[in-house]
């Protein structure tokens, strides 16, 4: 072989070694600036979830404070129920109070009105002497009563005198007749 052919076959193989070689640096550097974009992806990603991560961070912080202003709310709710509470317990104590004054006042007073039996206390006796213990009522033109039949008999009764009809329902009592029927006669 001569000489000029070999130089021409080591040139043709540099010429090709070199454009292998340009070829190859040209896919690393594509290869590379791939991997640069990738890297620049992730890390756009990476604010994007980091921006995520704040406002996540920020609704959460939002929540807890409106929860916390809720329970204080509650609180001073629960306060205020309690004095409110502890408002009507000392006001019931109050009208309780009022209501005996007022009980001891009607028994007195009761104690001295002639039409009605009462015992040494002043407490209000039923035709057997036995206490009364329910409420009083005062009718309107009449004398109080704890018995719930009064309004019924009392229908019955209208126009006589008080004393007349308590002699009249004594006398049906000794006799046996029931006074509470509708259809008792004048």
């Amino acid at each position: 072989m001569q000489t000029s052919t070999i130089i021409w076959i080591v040139v043709a193989a540099v010429v090709v070694l070199a454009v292998i070689a340009f070829v190859a640096s040209r896919g690393r550097g594509h290869r590379v600036e791939a991997q640069r974009e990738q890297a620049a992806g992730i890390r756009e990603e990476a604010r994007e979830h980091d921006q995520d991560l704040r406002e996540r961070e920020a609704a959460a912080t939002e929540a807890q404070a409106r929860s916390q202003m809720a329970r204080a709310q509650a609180q001073r709710a629960q306060v205020e129920a309690e004095r409110l509470d502890a408002e009507a317990q000392d006001r019931a104590g109050g009208a309780e109070e009022v209501r005996r004054a007022r009980d001891e006042r009607l028994r007195e007073a009761d104690l001295h009105d002639p039409d009605i039996d009462t015992d040494k206390q002043g407490h209000r006796l039923d035709e057997d002497a036995n206490r009364l213990e329910a409420p009083m009522r005062r009718r309107q033109g009449g004398p109080d009563r704890a018995d719930p039949e009064w309004d019924r008999r009392d229908q019955a009764d209208d126009g006589l005198d008080d004393r007349d009809v308590r002699r009249r329902r004594d006398r049906e009592m000794a006799d046996g007749a029931d006074p509470t029927r509708e259809d008792l006669g004048r």
